[in-house]
């Protein structure tokens, strides 16, 4: 018998209300018995259940017991297609080739079937998880961030807990901030039109949030003295994976320790400051740049490395190579966020991972306007 407490209005008055639903077929002070018939003369509660034992197979729910309790169905094979095979095995072997040097080489040879059985096996995986991401509070879009990780981590582990997964969860939401799909649509900022960042082997400064689109095309400037400014948009070729500020500064401190990494980084930032003494119509000396460098630094090393990074000096490659080899396509830019953007990115691969899909040109209307449209909605920052 179920029981509802239920609250009800009618003409503006409010009654609450106790209603009980029997369940059909059920007769008043008697107890519905077990779903199967019982041998004659089973009336005591152990003969009941040793009775309702017996008789499982046998009876009217007989199919609905076969399809949810037999052992013996084997799941149907889902098929892919050559496309959907090929490109599984290029994330495989994207995702292992820093982490796991005999899967890498292992999925190069693999047999499309053994592919095609991995994907599958992802696939049930990833849905049976949607659910603990759910528990912990982690929303899609960030589930979607570090789904390669949280898949392989607990498909590597035998009789993973409950816990365990909760914990796999947890630690790669500490490790990851979000992702930009495969597909994803991301811009570029120029002084001259018909460049194309992917035919550069270096990083470069983007903006893919909406609201830090239009601050960079509103700010833009005339940098090249051509009298003209370019929007350059590019797509993802792949899932573009950014770690947290937490996991970024890690990586950063672990070479940071390194006293060549850290004089190599003084050099470097003294030439960027140079660079912006001069274009502001002042000249600094090298033995002045050096001694504001270690300034700078004492007071914010991953900061102040995080602008020195736009000097693409050999302190740059090596941090680049770090994030790499920890599985990640891109970092915040920490020194322009919260300043001139949210979440600015600095792309470590553009050759790698975009392909340019657009050009167009910037009018001085157009920023103006764009400008307004920022004030006007309290989103200059």
């Amino acid at each position: 018998m179920v029981f509802h407490y239920m609250k009800y209005y009618y003409n503006g008055i409010t009654s609450n209300a106790l209603y009980h639903h029997g369940i059909l077929g059920q007769k008043w002070g008697r107890r519905n018995g077990p779903p199967y018939p019982l041998d004659e003369g089973d009336h005591s509660r152990k003969e009941v259940k040793d009775g309702w034992k017996k008789s499982l197979g046998s009876g009217r729910n007989e199919h609905l017991y076969d399809r949810k309790n037999s052992s013996t169905e084997k799941p149907k094979r889902k098929v892919y297609t050559k496309e959907q095979i090929d490109k599984h095995r290029d994330k495989l072997l994207d995702y292992y080739r820093y982490k796991d040097r005999k899967q890498y080489l292992y999925y190069r040879v693999a047999s499309d079937d053994d592919v095609a059985k991995d994907l599958q096996n992802k696939e049930q995986v990833k849905k049976a998880l949607i659910a603990g991401a759910a528990v912990v509070g982690i929303s899609a879009a960030v589930y979607l961030a570090y789904k390669y990780d949280v898949i392989n981590k607990i498909k590597n582990q035998k009789n993973t807990s409950e816990k365990d997964t909760l914990n796999i969860f947890k630690g790669s939401a500490d490790d990851v901030e979000f992702v930009l799909g495969e597909g994803s649509t991301i811009h570029r900022m120029e002084g001259s039109s018909g460049l194309d960042i992917t035919k550069k082997d270096e990083a470069s400064y983007m903006a893919f949030d909406p609201d830090d689109v239009k601050r960079y095309r509103a700010l833009l400037r005339d940098w090249h003295g051509t009298g003209q400014r370019f929007d350059t948009s590019y797509k993802t070729t792949k899932d573009i994976k950014v770690p947290t500020e937490k996991a970024a500064r890690k990586i950063f401190s672990e070479l940071y320790d390194d006293p060549k990494f850290k004089n190599q980084l003084t050099e470097d930032l003294a030439s960027c400051l140079q660079h912006a003494y001069k274009a502001s119509g002042h000249n600094l000396s090298r033995s002045e740049a050096i001694s504001a460098a270690k300034g700078h630094l004492y007071q914010d090393y991953f900061g102040m490395g995080i602008y020195s990074l736009v000097g693409k000096g050999e302190s740059s490659k090596t941090y680049f190579n770090a994030l790499q080899k920890a599985g990640y396509d891109a970092i915040i830019d920490y020194f322009d966020a919260g300043s001139l953007g949210e979440k600015p990115l600095i792309m470590i691969d553009p050759n790698g991972s975009l392909t340019k899909t657009g050009e167009r040109l910037v009018t001085q209307f157009e920023q103006m306007s764009t400008y307004q449209d920022l004030m006007r909605r309290g989103k200059i920052l």
